[in-house]
């Protein structure tokens, strides 16, 4: 107290406001003195009241009314009581309604539901509260019962070791996840998007390829002396397969959905001539293999004419001659990879343009500029770019084969990102991607065709996919 006073933030209030030392006597018994004596020098509760914590405001307040509620035998255990300075209160004395006003000054200047607060309190349609007596404190207490339990007690070892069970011997086995020393190599490449800009006079629209640097990492799997296949690591993820409802020219069968994908591996390009006569040289697993099958020669171009099970012939010489387990893609996983985290119908953007993707130019969508028809197949590094996975090639070229048998729907289809092969159609499987005979909206991230799995065309191709190598010893 003796710092409050010498603090320079109090006054002494005028003789008009003091009282007497008799009254100062007389009114010893009660909570505050009639009037008051003291008070802040102009300005300074406003400044304290406006720097203290909405928390900190609200407590001092309700514990000030709590002690008021005390002192007057009432149950004001709120600022409310005092705030609507209700009749019930008035024989309480001028001392008790001052903290009525100066709390509702502190509510104003905390602003927001608390000024609104006080408003309504102080509009005349302001309800009417009563306030209990509180009762006997002695009689709030429930009676004393009696509790049973069980005392422990905490001992060392070797002291009353005969109440302690005996040891026992337990044989287990224990199991372990070995992961094999990291065979995968970080490579550089380079990314693209299209975006539109509007240039000259007209300010017609453009469209601009935009490219950056990337990073991923890989695992080059030797096929033979001088062949090899760039697998990609796909990072698990979570995203939304098929077309948002807003996208141009979507398909009913792409509702979109959440799918969550494990981590996997996907070669980096279509597979190509080379790579094919590389794994069909290799011991047959179930049917032969043409050696040469693709319409369209090149060895860095995609193999075309296979068929579905052809694929899978292919994964599984693959499988047998690297011991790991190759196969084609889940369509959910074709997608994810595909997508690499974009949300647009092509990883590229809003559209294609002849840049970067080899499809039918000659038809445009959703903006995108008119080009040439394509006339086959081009080298799978034809264009230099990848989406940010590091994946090459995913919108046209050639569509490629997935697991997936044919639904007309994604209703019941797994959100775990494996592949759908019950009910369906099992003899009709997904192709993804488009190819260079197909327009813009064939080759769009979400689209998805189907083909008999005997089917051969010079349209299609496919790509590999394998799961990280582990084992359990």
């Amino acid at each position: 107290m003796a710092e409050i006073f010498l603090s320079g933030l109090i006054e002494r209030l005028d003789d008009k406001q003091t009282t007497t030392a008799q009254d100062t006597v007389a009114n010893q018994g009660s909570l505050f003195s009639t009037q008051r004596r003291y008070d802040f020098v102009a300005g300074v509760r406003d400044h304290l009241t406006a720097i203290a914590s909405i928390s900190g405001s609200e407590a001092v307040l309700n514990a000030v009314s709590a002690y008021i509620g005390r002192k007057l035998g009432k149950s004001i255990y709120t600022f409310t009581a005092l705030l609507l300075l209700q009749e019930d209160l008035t024989d309480a004395g001028e001392e008790f309604l001052e903290f009525a006003r100066i709390a509702k000054s502190a509510l104003r200047r905390l602003g927001g539901e608390y000024a609104a607060w006080v408003d309504a309190i102080d509009s005349p349609d302001s309800p009417q509260i009563t306030f209990p007596e509180i009762p006997d404190q002695t009689l709030a207490w429930p009676p004393i019962e009696t509790l049973e339990f069980a005392q422990g007690k905490l001992i060392r070892a070797g002291e009353e070791s005969d109440i302690l069970p005996p040891l026992k011997t337990a044989t287990f086995n224990i199991a372990t996840i070995v992961l094999p020393q990291s065979d995968l190599e970080l490579f550089a490449f380079q990314t693209a998007t299209l975006e539109s800009r509007r240039t000259g006079l007209l300010r017609r629209k453009t469209w601009v390829v935009r490219k950056s640097r990337a990073q991923a990492r890989r695992r080059v799997e030797s096929l033979s002396d001088d062949v090899t296949l760039e697998m990609v690591r796909i990072p698990a993820g979570t995203f939304v397969m098929g077309s948002p409802y807003h996208e141009p020219k979507r398909f009913d069968n792409e509702e979109p959905h959440q799918v969550s994908v494990p981590q996997f591996f996907m070669s980096r390009y279509p597979i190509t001539q080379t790579q094919w006569r590389a794994v069909v040289a290799m011991p047959q697993v179930n049917q032969s293999l043409a050696p040469d099958p693709s319409s369209f020669k090149g060895d860095d171009w995609p193999v075309e004419n296979v068929s579905w099970q052809d694929a899978v012939e292919f994964c599984q010489r693959l499988s047998a001659h690297t011991k790991r387990t190759y196969r084609l893609p889940s369509e959910a996983e074709w997608e994810y990879a595909c997508r690499a985290g974009t949300t647009t119908p092509f990883h590229f953007g809003p559209t294609l343009t002849q840049e970067v993707a080899n499809y039918d130019a000659s038809q445009t969508y959703n903006g995108g500029p008119k080009g040439q028809s394509s006339d086959g197949t081009t080298s799978v590094d034809q264009f230099g770019v990848a989406n940010a996975f590091g994946l090459c090639d995913m919108h046209g070229n050639v569509w490629e084969w997935c697991q997936n048998y044919w639904h007309d729907s994604y209703k019941g289809a797994p959100t775990d990102g494996s592949a759908w092969t019950d009910g369906g159609v099992s003899d009709v499987r997904i192709l993804r991607g488009g190819s260079w005979l197909n327009s813009p909206v064939l080759c769009r991230s979400a689209r998805r065709i189907n083909f008999n799995l005997v089917v051969r065309d010079y349209v299609i191709g496919f790509r590999v996919v394998s799961e990280p190598p582990r084992s359990l010893q």
